[in-house]
């Protein structure tokens, strides 16, 4: 599991299985699907390193940065990597993709040593290339702010807070939302001034940048320009700068300064730099007030929240399409008119619950669906983020709108109210910034995966769009996820934000030289963004594998397949990939459905890969690789990803988008919580996620990834209640009640979302956040059979891990 770490720590990646099937008959057996999760974004700051007594010198972060673009093979196009064979003399590199020689650039005329070539080093699998530019593309930052909220003043303070955060050449944009659609014009300084749309009316992009009088000839031929490039990569920024962004800022041999301002000023009215609107921007914010019109009673707000996106998007690609920017949205409401309508605006009408769902008793969740599905195409097409930050102690509807959120690569917050220490200190991680002092989030980014001849790209799932690229020799005719493609858009991403890969194989012919099955299979996955400063920046990851034929046994005997397929395999990347199958499933069918095909493949899984005789539970066994994927998918089926009881639509919307975009360390917290036990005369400990854990004496400390729960025994909380910790010869009991806070803000500074934060007692109602997620092993009907048993009774009548095991050793070992 190190070496998977260790791997994951360097490239940001980590596959399901790290030695591959030959055959598809193999393939088929592995049940587990080949699989990766790969951070794009992740940096990895070594430690120091000593030698001797010598001083610590510090090792770069990783990955390696070049100042000029990628060395492609001019046959498939695949970018140099240390699994490429370098000539010297000959100035040729070999593409291990598809075995074409190539030669260097002129810029490597005086090659003499291999050295000199940085990107084929062992350790460079991962590289970026930041090439100078002429322009670079300003990020844009339009605001949507539901003036219907009960918590308005609320939202401006974080509004202001996030201009004071912003980069001063950020393009910032404002738009209000209410019973209709205000879009303020921030040049016009001397009172506020704003275009008023209809609130129940679908309006096109066109019509959008007619009625703000917006001249759009030059961005739709950006928007032309930019689409039409994208059946192979993103669009350069010298392309984006010279056909479309009047804001571009120009860093030498770019466009002209007519070119860089190309389209009229009638756009700029809208977005600017703050460094220019800052002082108009704050005044308006500071005299917007509460929607005028009356609110009955018996009646909800009337808010036009799809109308103001569609205005939103259409106002962004009239002046900055194809261009950095993000729709960030704050809504304290469902939406009760116009077009994306959740709930109607009689109170009488109860939001929709998964009850309704399942009978079928949501009229307006299948239009409003579509609506949203149909507008995050659009967005997504531009090459925006739509962001939404939800406050409400209702729902808001979340689910019908999660689409925008997932195809674009935004952010979904969710908070009872604005104030919320929860929704503050998360909406300021947003702004976050690196040591270079520049904010982390990335723009407008194509991801392009590249697999080896042996293997086919089946899908992806997570916050992606598809660019509908379906190469034959790359593309799978077996979909999972987003498929059918083997190029992505992720128009907004972050340090955090993990995409799962899916793959397949086909049957191996000869090698391309040898006329022998390959050893060895590689993938490499191509990302390209623009930064918070416009640069364009690609990534490379590469990664090589072996395919279970080329492993031999230590006497040098061909290795059996099983044996060698699973010393490979990951369990914890397996099971964070199959639950985003799990989840992708249950967004379409009944979660008892998707519960029974994660039943079906963890028996399979078991009947395949375990050691056992048949008829013979006692003798069944698992290997130590995969010793714990039982137990995970366990707590997978109990999670609230798949299990509905005491959440709402909205909040299992929420939970599965959060899923869809962590890495394996945080998705494997959501599915397996870590409990920690804090006692006396002890360091802090692990315990088992289990009703066994639970005891009088100690303190626990339980981490969810969603809530972070310290819980105190009862006589813990019995000494605090009198007092004890006051008394300075208890001072140990007081370091003790210290030593969990002091974990717990250690983790909040580094967790994104903040995490709710619950303080209980054992025996308290809020305890009921611990006990519904641990392993119920005691229970009224199981401590009648063991008095003497450890722990706290759990009334459930859940099954516990315990008997979960049994049940699945009697259906491994029958025939």
């Amino acid at each position: 599991m190190d070496a998977f770490q260790n791997i994951e720590d360097r490239d940001g990646i980590r596959l399901s299985w790290n030695v591959w099937p030959t055959t598809p008959a193999q393939e088929q057996r592995m049940v587990v699907p080949v699989g990766a999760l790969y951070t794009p974004l992740k940096r990895s700051v070594q430690q120091p390193a000593t030698a001797g007594g010598e001083a610590a010198q510090t090792v770069p972060s990783l990955p390696l940065v070049l100042p000029h673009s990628p060395i492609e093979c001019k046959n498939c196009g695949a970018v140099l990597n240390p699994y490429a064979s370098v000539d010297i003399p000959g100035r040729l590199w070999t593409c291990p993709f598809c075995i074409q020689r190539n030669p260097f650039p002129h810029n490597y005329a005086g090659l003499t040593h291999v050295s000199q070539v940085p990107e084929v080093a062992g350790a460079c699998t991962t590289v970026e290339y930041a090439p100078p530019q002429s322009a670079l593309l300003t990020p844009a930052f339009l605001f949507v702010v539901d003036v219907c909220s009960d918590h308005l003043s609320d939202v401006k303070d974080a509004l202001l807070q996030a201009v004071a955060l912003l980069p001063e050449n950020a393009l910032v944009g404002l738009i209000t939302v209410g019973r209709s659609v205000h879009v303020y014009e921030l040049s016009f300084e001397l009172c506020p001034k704003a275009y008023v749309f209809h609130g129940n009316k679908i309006y096109k992009p066109d019509a959008v940048a007619r009625l703000l009088g917006i001249n759009n000839q030059v961005g739709q031929a950006a928007f032309s320009a930019a689409s039409a490039g994208s059946s192979s990569t993103a669009p350069t920024p010298a392309q984006l700068a010279a056909a479309h962004n009047p804001h571009a800022m120009s860093t030498g041999g770019g466009p002209t300064p007519s070119a860089a301002h190309a389209v009229p000023s009638s756009g700029r009215r809208f977005l600017m730099p703050i460094s220019e609107c800052q002082f108009t921007l704050e005044s308006i914010l500071e005299d917007l007030q509460k929607d005028p019109h009356p609110v009955q009673n018996n009646l909800r707000p009337r808010r036009c929240t799809g109308t103001a996106l569609c205005v939103a998007s259409g106002l962004l690609r009239a002046v900055h399409a194809n261009s950095p920017g993000r729709i960030m949205t704050f809504v304290g409401g469902p939406c009760t008119l116009g077009p994306g309508t959740v709930v109607s605006v009689q109170l009488k009408e109860t939001m929709r619950s998964h009850h309704d769902l399942e009978k079928g008793k949501a009229p307006l969740v299948k239009p409003a669906t579509q609506f949203y599905n149909a507008l995050a195409e659009t967005v997504s097409s531009h090459g925006h983020v739509v962001d939404i930050f939800a406050a409400s102690l209702d729902q808001m509807g979340m689910m019908e709108m999660a689409s925008v959120v997932n195809m674009t690569g935004g952010i979904m917050l969710m908070a009872d109210e604005f104030s919320h220490p929860m929704f503050r200190g998360s909406f300021k991680k947003l702004f976050d910034k690196d040591a270079n002092g520049n904010m982390k989030m990335v723009f407008n980014a194509t991801i392009d995966v590249r697999p080896s001849r042996e293997i086919r790209v089946c899908g992806a799932i997570g916050h992606l769009a598809s660019l509908k690229q379906k190469n034959p020799a790359r593309v799978s005719d077996t979909e999972i996820g987003v498929g059918g493609t083997h190029q992505w858009r992720v128009c907004g991403m972050d340090d955090n934000t993990s995409i799962g890969f899916y793959f397949n194989f086909v049957n191996q012919g000869g090698g391309p030289a040898s006329g022998q099955p390959s050893r060895q299979g590689f993938i490499q996955i191509r990302t390209s963004y623009y930064n918070i400063l416009g640069q364009y920046i690609t990534r490379i990851t590469t990664l090589a594998r072996h395919f279970c034929s080329a492993l031999a046994a230590a006497d040098g005997s061909p290795l059996d397949p099983k044996v060698a397929l699973s010393s490979g395999f990951d369990q914890e990347a397996a099971s964070v990939l199959m639950a985003r199958i799990a989840v992708a499933k249950a967004n379409v069918m009944g979660s008892f459905d998707v519960i029974r095909w994660l039943d079906r493949t963890l028996i399979h899984a078991c009947k395949e890969f375990g050691t056992y005789n048949k008829d013979d539970p006692s003798s069944f066994q698992l290997s130590q690789s995969f010793g714990l994927y039982p137990q995970f998918m366990f707590h997978l089926r109990r999670s609230c990803f798949l299990q509905n009881f005491n959440n709402s639509p909205d909040e299992t919307t929420y939970y599965r988008y959060m899923l869809n975009r962590e890495s394996v360390t945080n998705s494997m917290t959501m599915i397996q919580p870590t409990l920690e036990a804090f006692t006396f005369r002890q360091p802090p400990f692990p315990v088992l996620l289990s009703s066994t854990s639970l005891a009088k004496d100690r303190i626990l400390v339980l981490d969810t990834f969603f809530h972070v729960i310290i819980w105190h025994g009862a006589a813990i909380a019995d000494w605090r209640n009198q007092g004890f910790q006051n008394s300075p010869e208890h001072s140990e009991f007081k370091t003790l009640l210290e030593a969990p806070q002091q974990e717990v803000d250690e983790l909040l500074k580094t967790r994104f979302p903040l995490p709710r934060y619950i303080v209980c007692d054992q025996g308290t109602s809020q305890a009921r956040f611990l006990l519904a997620i641990i392993d119920p092993a005691n229970t009224y009907s199981t401590i009648s059979s063991n008095p003497s048993a450890a722990g706290e009774v759990i009334g459930t009548d859940d099954v516990n891990l315990q008997v979960f095991h049994e049940h699945l050793k009697k259906l491994a070992v029958a025939p």
